[in-house]
């Protein structure tokens, strides 16, 4: 600080002499002209003389000469006209010094200052990664004494851990009875995004497959990926068979993918039992169903939230969004036919039956 100070009183001294310079030449200046302008315009005295030739014969001149303070005034003129260019010259070459000193000093500081902030810069982030770090050790204790050690594993790795999540997540279900009229066919569409949220890029290995069980017959329909504008990306599968497909799918840092693939389900008879699990933790959930109005759905959900209508008219059920769901937890549905001669589930032969 005191450096500065000192620094600003010596500029400070510099403008006041310059000015004080600048105002002497232009005085001076105008002095000699006014000199010489003046006494150029001295009376110039005539005298008259007599001098003898070579011959000797005398012969009468006129000789005309300046008034005796002309050969005084006429240095003076010039001596101030040349004092006050030289002052000019001065300042001009003393003001051109002065600010390439000024742009080299400040060109030094900018650098200075650039190296400092990058030092600081780097510094904070040594620090955040170092709170970050005392943090995670913090609360990986804290966490630790909470919950027995073997769920504090699978917590941190298959939660905390994850450097890609799947967000925004949406099951539909598009349920009709088959051309036969001897059971429901199931479409489910799954649309969900993927999110890099490390600082690196990853590849995910992105697997798309189907259970076969006795009951049904399911299969994958097709499947698209594309960026968060709708631009389409193809990607062929590394492995492909008809209910498995293998994708790599390279993904940039705080990067987002859409994905959206269909599966097929047939099965055989109108009451039917399922489960659609998730194979990851997601984080928001939204469940949409399209029935026939004659088509029971029941939803038995096995995570922690509450399952609730958001709409709900004869072919159509929207569910309330769920907050997320960890990995393996599901949804268990059923699906039952309601007939028209007993107005529920069971049909009039065999509620017939069951009263005898």
């Amino acid at each position: 600080m005191e450096e500065l100070a000192a620094d600003k009183e010596i500029e400070k001294a510099q403008k006041s002499r310059n000015k004080i310079l600048f105002a002497i030449a232009i005085v001076v200046i105008v002095a000699s002209l006014i000199i010489n302008i003046v006494f150029d315009a001295v009376e110039i005295i005539p005298r008259k003389d007599i001098v003898k030739d070579f011959s000797g014969v005398e012969k009468e001149y006129t000789i005309y000469k300046y008034a005796p303070e002309y050969k005084y005034t006429k240095p003076v003129g010039e001596f101030c006209y040349t004092l006050g260019i030289a002052l000019l010259v001065y300042l001009c070459v003393d003001l051109t010094l002065h600010r390439y000193d000024k742009r080299k000093e400040q060109t030094e500081a900018d650098k200075k200052q650039k190296q400092i902030d990058e030092l600081n810069a780097e510094k904070e982030r040594n620090l955040d990664e170092e709170r970050k770090k005392i943090k995670g050790d913090v609360f990986n204790a804290v966490l630790e004494k909470l919950i027995p050690h073997e769920l504090f594993e699978i917590l941190v790795s298959d939660i905390l851990m994850r450097d890609v999540i799947r967000e925004n997540v949406r099951w539909e279900y598009d349920i009709i009875e088959n051309k036969q009229k001897t059971g429901y066919n199931l479409t489910q569409r799954i649309m969900y995004e993927l999110w890099n949220i490390s600082h690196d890029p990853k590849e995910v290995s992105l697997v798309l497959s189907v259970d076969q069980n006795a009951c049904n017959s399911t299969h994958l329909l097709d499947y698209h990926i594309e960026k968060m504008d709708g631009t389409p990306i193809h990607i062929d599968p590394e492995f492909e068979s008809p209910n498995r497909r293998v994708l790599k799918l390279p993904l940039k840092p705080d990067q987002k993918l859409r994905i959206i693939h269909h599966i097929v389900n047939e099965y055989s008879g109108f009451h039917v039992t399922d489960c659609h699990f998730s194979n990851y933790s997601i984080v928001g959930l939204e469940i949409r169903v399209k029935k026939p109005s004659n088509c029971k759905f029941t939803p038995i959900p096995t995570f922690s939230h509450k399952l609730k209508t958001l709409h709900e008219d004869e072919e159509n059920i929207i569910y309330k969004p769920v907050k997320g769901l960890l990995l393996g937890q599901s949804l268990v549905f059923l699906l039952d036919k309601i007939y028209k001669d007993t107005g529920s589930t069971v049909p009039g032969n065999l509620e017939e039956k069951m009263h005898n």
